[in-house]
């Protein structure tokens, strides 16, 4: 299975439809207000759905949920961008919500960590 834009869009949707928006939420990484059964529910029938994990479902939602403070992407730079576009179309988050983002290159050899300090200089 691969997350297209199409699935992203429709999970963010979904969510909202059924747990609301973000900011109407009591936990960051779930609905709370005693919902969290149906919320892992949702995970479970939303990934059999389209052919993944719910643990999957969780991540493209966490990606989509916003940073606080300070992350580093790495190799899921894309996944993060996609989901938060999906979350904010859907209403889930508000342009707030969405980080700052300083993107670099890492020269050919060089850790990813070495070119974010080259970088701050």
């Amino acid at each position: 299975m691969k997350w297209t834009h199409e699935r992203r869009d429709f999970l963010f949707c979904e969510l909202v439809n059924q747990f609301g928006k973000l900011d109407s939420w009591e936990k960051s990484h779930n609905p709370g207000f005693g919902r969290e059964n149906r919320y892992k529910n949702f995970l479970t029938k939303f990934g059999n759905l389209i052919g993944t994990t719910s643990r999957a479902v969780e991540l493209q939602i966490r990606f989509g949920s916003g940073v606080k403070n300070h992350a580093t992407w790495k190799n899921h730079a894309f996944i993060g961008i996609f989901c938060l576009a999906a979350a904010h179309k859907a209403g889930f988050i508000k342009h707030s919500n969405i980080p700052y983002l300083e993107a670099y290159n890492p020269k050919e050899g060089e850790e990813s960590r070495v070119a974010f300090e080259r970088m701050k200089k």
